[in-house]
């Protein structure tokens, strides 16, 4: 996602699917790992750079929902709300990542606290 007359401010790979899961947190002396799952539908992974804000949001929401990616029974190309499919959306901030030598630098991500906000935010918008 790109603002009028700037850089990038989001960044986001898509992968559909027919079912997904993903550990939200690992196992612990007295309790199980927990786990989020989604039938098919598609997994977003998402990073928020330096300058993104709510105003981003409606766009990327439109874009995301509509965008024909998922495949139908009947072969036709779809979007995950003509499916019908779920999503799995994920915070992913090595998607910011740029490789210097052999390390990777993230200096166009957004702070955590507020990339935590706008995925927040991007999540109730779905």
């Amino acid at each position: 996602m790109t603002e009028k007359g700037s850089g990038p401010v989001a960044r986001t790979v898509l992968q559909q699917c027919l079912q997904a899961r993903l550990q939200v947190k690992p196992a612990e002396e007295n309790s199980e790992a927990q786990f989020v799952q989604i039938d098919r539908g598609m997994v977003i992974y998402i990073c928020f750079f330096k300058g993104a804000t709510d105003d981003i949001l409606p766009k990327m929401v439109s874009t995301l929902l509509n965008l024909r990616l998922c495949e139908s029974d009947s072969g036709k190309m779809v979007s995950v709300l003509e499916l019908p499919g779920s999503l799995l959306i994920v915070p992913q901030a090595t998607l910011g990542g740029k490789a210097k030598g052999r390390a990777m630098q993230y200096h166009n991500n957004i702070s955590k606290e507020d990339g935590l906000r706008l995925y927040r935010r991007l999540c109730f918008s779905v």
